[in-house]
């Protein structure tokens, strides 16, 4: 079934690309990665995503290594087919023209946790019937085996509260800060 979607995915690529004037258009690829009973754990491999952009007279086949976030999307495609974005509007950046993320954000509703990713760093809690708290060391231990978090209590208790700043106390379904004071702004509170 893979492998259909792949090829179903290859075939609208190739019909959209052949009918826009691909010297004027800003094209864009992305996709999500579905929750699984089989993917039981927010780990870093079932995190990543593809993101693919055709920008005219931008480079080709170049690749960009940091941290993103789905609302990043939106400012880096105005900012490539407008050549600027308001940050006012936008709680995401620019991928190519703004300052890097330090840490990325996830959650699961599925899986009842959530996760704050920095450079060396990767803090895991699950909300279940028994909560669970992990971190990780990224740098020693990329594939997540060990749990640190007794021998670095200090960062884990850091991204604990930079993670609580993002999302809440006990639960990511709330409305990020930014995100709030926009949708205010608009008369939607």
């Amino acid at each position: 079934p893979a492998v259909l979607a792949f090829h179903l995915v290859d075939d609208n690529l190739g019909a959209l690309l052949a009918a826009v004037d691909r010297e004027n258009a800003v094209v864009a690829v992305l996709s999500d990665h579905a929750s699984s009973p089989r993917a039981p754990r927010l780990l870093d491999r079932r995190l990543h995503v593809p993101f693919l952009m055709q920008v005219p007279g931008g480079p080709r086949g170049a690749r960009v290594k940091r941290f993103a976030q789905a609302v990043d999307v939106g400012p880096t495609l105005l900012a490539a087919a407008c050549g600027e974005y308001s940050r006012d509007a936008c709680s995401g950046r620019d991928l190519f023209g703004d300052a890097p993320r330090r840490e990325v954000v996830a959650e699961s509703r599925y899986l009842d946790g959530r996760m704050l990713r920095g450079e060396r760093f990767k803090y895991v809690e699950y909300f279940t019937d028994r909560p669970e708290r992990y971190l990780f060391d990224m740098q020693a231990d990329p594939e997540e085996k060990r749990n640190v978090i007794a021998r670095h209590a200090a960062e884990a208790q850091r991204m604990q509260a930079s993670l609580a700043g993002y999302l809440g106390p006990t639960g990511g379904h709330q409305i990020m800060p930014d995100t709030k004071r926009l949708l205010q702004r608009l008369d939607y509170f």
